[in-house]
């Protein structure tokens, strides 16, 4: 058995024994057999000869880790528009040419035409067929699994849409489970009118304008590249979680995080969780390990 070996197991015996904190590096050492310089060769430190350990015990940190993943609370962010005929649905285009090849608003055509359009196979021929859901298909589906960011799309002043977003939230009892967001601040005032505990988000495409004194917006949610130590600290005084949108990159990804930004949204979720949590998730897995083995 070659040195590395030896110390990791003489470490989980004294571990197993009396527990993580009671046990110093200097006694591993003599009960392996070895100096503490050779010790911190290995491992650098205690922490690190413990982190090999749970390297070691990877199947233990794999189950605990999927665990974790399975745990951790997301949130679904989905653009809600009106049809012709006064149903809502799920679309972040205002025309449909993109995704189903047909010239026309969301607002053009009744649900019934809407559900007839292949809105799938732009993207891929895997989803051939694929329909736009109504916003209520997707809260039968959601409750109770996942949250819903819902952007109401700005349709005019004179549109009752955040009305309507309202009552199938309240119908379906999703408070909980929502946040609004839009773009258009007169909306997000309405939304509160209707249920004052409901949380909205403004946003917006640049990091200008006074948006930090109006009591009807809970959140800013800006584009990931304005967001600045200095709008952190604004926004944060002023009682406003920052949400940044869309972050796919890696290196944003730890700039936003070092910058406190509460939330991101993203197209690569798994990346995020790992980077956003990642440690934490390690740093709690090992404090785990410390109480099991003590």
């Amino acid at each position: 058995m070659d040195n590395r070996q030896l110390i990791m197991e003489k470490a989980l015996e004294l571990f197993c024994a009396r527990g993580y904190d009671a046990v110093g590096v200097q006694e591993i050492a003599e009960q392996s057999g070895i100096t503490k310089p050779t010790l911190y060769y290995y491992f650098g430190s205690k922490q690190g000869l413990m982190e090999a350990i749970l390297e070691e015990n990877s199947h233990i940190l794999e189950e605990m880790l999927e665990k974790a993943v399975e745990e951790m609370a997301d949130r679904a962010e989905i653009d809600v528009q009106e049809t012709a005929d006064g149903q809502i649905v799920l679309c972040h285009d205002t025309n449909l040419k993109r995704v189903a090849g047909v010239n026309k608003k969301v607002s053009d055509l009744t649900l019934e035409q809407i559900k007839k359009l292949d809105v799938g196979s732009w993207f891929s021929s895997q989803y051939e067929g694929d329909q736009i859901p109504t916003l209520e298909e997707v809260m039968e589906y959601a409750k109770g699994k996942i949250d819903l960011n819902i952007e109401i799309k700005n349709l005019g002043n004179a549109s009752d849409l955040p009305e309507k977003v309202m009552e199938l939230i309240g119908q379906h009892e999703m408070q909980e489970q929502c946040i609004i967001t839009s773009t258009n601040r007169l909306y997000l005032k309405r939304v509160k009118a209707v249920d004052p505990e409901i949380r909205t988000g403004y946003i917006i495409s640049a990091a200008y304008g006074n948006f930090y004194s109006d009591d009807f917006i809970d959140l800013i949610s800006i584009r990931s590249s304005f967001v600045t130590e200095r709008l952190m600290e604004s926004a944060h005084e002023a009682g406003k979680a920052v949400h940044a949108w869309t972050v796919n990159g890696k290196v944003e990804m730890e700039r936003l995080k070092q910058l406190g930004v509460d939330d991101m949204i993203t197209d690569r979720p798994v990346l995020a969780r790992e980077i956003l949590y990642g440690e934490e998730a390690k740093a709690n897995l090992l404090e785990y390990l410390r109480l099991i083995l003590n």
